[in-house]
């Protein structure tokens, strides 16, 4: 059987989600999780000369970053040396 408590008391695993997607023809790097999306994103436009905005959405109100361009790798090799466990980025895409 089961102990409820210690399952409550176990740590909750935050990721951070790297998606590619096509949004008019252009491939875009989504970023979701982010505990401040407003100071990575900066940091990640100055480290990677790319452009991106903040965008919020409208189904479940998630705030993500979103890139231009197919960025995923280069995204995750910034977070591991900004500190970021490895462990805790989950690249997805096609």
């Amino acid at each position: 059987m089961v102990d409820i408590d210690s399952f409550l008391d176990a740590p909750v695993v935050k990721y951070i989600h790297l998606h590619l997607q096509s949004r008019g023809g252009k491939k875009v790097t989504l970023i979701e999780g982010l505990e401040d999306p407003k100071e990575t994103l900066s940091a990640i436009r100055k480290s990677l000369s790319c452009g991106g905005s903040i965008q919020k959405s409208k189904q479940n109100d998630i705030v993500y970053v979103q890139l231009q361009g197919d960025l995923r790798d280069r995204v995750k090799v910034y977070l591991v040396g900004v500190g970021v466990k490895a462990d805790s980025i989950l690249v997805h895409g096609y």
